[in-house]
């Protein structure tokens, strides 16, 4: 009997250390079942905000093209307004010598007329005539296309 008392405490005692075995290793499962919701839980956070922040970059990249598009935009106007300014200033350095010429011309042609008896008022009222016609003339030269017709108004 005492053999058989043995046994059942020591059978008593192994099973203790079992039923104290299964009690730490089923606290073990809860804790890493919580770990496990914590971290199911932090990977949809983390979802979300990657899924924000895609958002967000998909946002800045179009306005970077649109804002890419508009600065193009605007470099050609720039150019095209660049363009337009040299051909203006060309065509008035052109018209400037015009006038100059013609200044010259009608400088000499009248140097010898100055003391002529057909030097009469009505003379400079020709001349006036001529000089304003230069000066349209050359006003045509400077201005663009789009501004001929407001010099006939």
């Amino acid at each position: 009997i005492k053999e058989i008392e043995g046994e059942l405490e020591s059978e008593q005692k192994t099973s203790a250390e079992y039923q104290k075995g299964a009690r730490k290793f089923e606290r073990r499962i809860k804790d890493l079942s919580y770990q496990t919701d914590e971290d199911k839980k932090n990977l949809v956070r983390l979802q979300d905000l990657i899924d924000k922040l895609q958002g967000k970059v998909k946002a800045y990249k179009r306005q970077t093209e649109e804002a890419e598009a508009l600065a193009n935009a605007n470099l050609a106007k720039y150019r095209k307004l660049q363009h337009e300014l040299d051909d203006a200033e060309e065509r008035a350095d052109s018209a400037e010598s015009q006038v100059n010429k013609l200044r010259v011309r009608t400088r000499d042609q009248t140097a010898g007329k100055v003391g002529t008896p057909s030097h009469r008022p009505w003379n400079a009222c020709r001349a006036a005539s001529y000089s304003r016609r230069v000066m349209t003339t050359a006003a045509r030269h400077i201005a663009g296309p789009g501004q001929r017709q407001q010099l006939w108004r």
